[in-house]
């Protein structure tokens, strides 16, 4: 079996006529939407007081801060201020214990987590405990709470990455909250706004245990369709057949095996089968044991963990952002444009995504040299299953 001819012919864009290469997940910070998705339970509608503390923004003028003095400055805080851990701002209250665990998670981020999350975790630990904390300075007139909101901002950005990530994070959420930092500029919201969808997107696509998934593709100048592809994907098991004219193919992926079918054109073109592998393998069923290249090669196309970097703009491609309303419903849209090696030119692509928290895709057009390739993705998170077939030949019958 060869890799290649599979790639090229099942969900990529050889109905479009040019293929991308397969796409590694942005590993992006998790900024604006995604944070404030994440606190928005927690921190709706949440608004400073009016200043009752008359002073120059702490948020405006750098500090240089260590880890240390952040400690410290929080600990004298509620030492001097023992009335801080009975304040409550917009529903949150940090008592002495639950302020330690939250700053401890804003200077190291979550145990037993990875960059970007940890990245992520630190932002939402921050953000709203440097809200809290100025919230109290305002409300009960206290200068030093303040200056510790403003300590902790400053340790955050420059100790989160060390990179404009965090800072673009902090700034768009507490600005929200209408804390005095500096608003973002345009297009630096704008940017962050992007990549916040395509976070969201990319961590609810994962989170899910499955989709239903349809393409279609066109060819330049003809109204019928040129290749569909219907697809159940799971986290490990997922179906897949595909038909283009006479040329057809199946395909079954459980935890123990992977079985592929077709026609012999559709064995050749859309499995990778060479013409005498597929005349060995006629109209039977095939078994391709877990553990074995094959075997990755089906699954890594029909299941979850394949789906985010197969649909969403890789890093470097700059997506446009907007907003509309598809029969009531209101949508992201991301359009973004790309440049395969070898094709010769470019392909351009339009994903629309469920305007939610999750941000869920719903549906991608891709079109490429006049010829173009719909899918839509629905029935997330429902149940599939996959059976083995009756019988099937062992993979080595076909490959000898």
């Amino acid at each position: 079996m060869t890799r290649a001819p599979a790639t090229s012919c099942r969900r990529t864009l050889a109905a479009a006529g040019a293929q991308p290469p397969r796409r590694p997940r942005a590993g992006r910070l998790a900024t604006g939407l995604v944070a404030a998705a994440t606190l928005a339970t927690a921190l709706a509608a949440c608004t400073a007081s009016s200043s009752q503390v008359t002073r120059g923004s702490v948020f405006e003028t750098r500090q240089h801060i260590s880890r240390p003095q952040v400690e410290q400055a929080i600990a004298t805080l509620y030492r001097s201020h023992p009335g801080i851990s009975a304040f409550s701002a917009q529903g949150i209250q940090y008592t002495a214990q639950s302020r330690s665990t939250v700053l401890r998670k804003c200077i190291s981020g979550e145990a037993g987590t990875e960059t970007p999350t940890v990245e992520s975790s630190q932002v939402t630990a921050c953000a709203p405990l440097i809200f809290f904390v100025y919230s109290y300075g305002q409300k009960a007139s206290v200068p030093a709470a303040v200056d510790t909101a403003g300590k902790l901002y400053w340790y955050a950005v420059a100790h989160i990455t060390g990179q404009a990530g965090a800072r673009v994070s902090l700034d768009e959420l507490l600005h929200s909250w209408n804390l005095p930092v500096p608003g973002l500029p345009p297009a630096e919201a704008q940017s962050a706004a992007e990549a916040s969808v395509v976070t969201t997107a990319s961590n609810s696509i994962l989170a899910q245990k499955s989709v239903h998934v349809v393409i279609a593709g066109q060819k330049a100048g003809s109204a019928g369709v040129a290749q569909r592809i219907v697809a159940d994907i799971g986290t490990e098991t997922g179906t897949e057949s595909i038909r283009s004219g006479t040329a057809t193919a199946a395909i079954r992926v459980t935890r123990t095996d992977a079985y592929f079918t077709g026609t012999p054109t559709g064995l050749r073109t859309f499995i990778g089968l060479t013409p005498a592998a597929a005349r060995k393998a006629g109209s039977r069923w095939v078994d391709i044991k877990k553990g074995t290249n094959e075997y990755k090669d089906l699954a890594a196309e029909d299941t979850m963990a394949a789906l985010p970097a197969s649909i969403l703009p890789a890093t470097g491609n700059a997506a446009q952002l907007s907003t509309t309303t598809i029969y009531g419903r209101k949508v992201y849209v991301l359009d973004w444009k790309t440049a395969p090696s070898g094709s010769g030119g470019q392909v351009s692509e339009r994903l629309v995504l469920a305007a939610t928290t999750q941000a869920l895709p719903i549906s991608e057009t891709t079109t490429a040299n006049g010829d173009s390739q719909a899918v839509t993705l629905d029935h997330w998170g429902e149940s599939i299953t996959v059976r083995a077939p009756a019988s099937a030949i062992p993979y080595s019958r076909v490959e000898s």
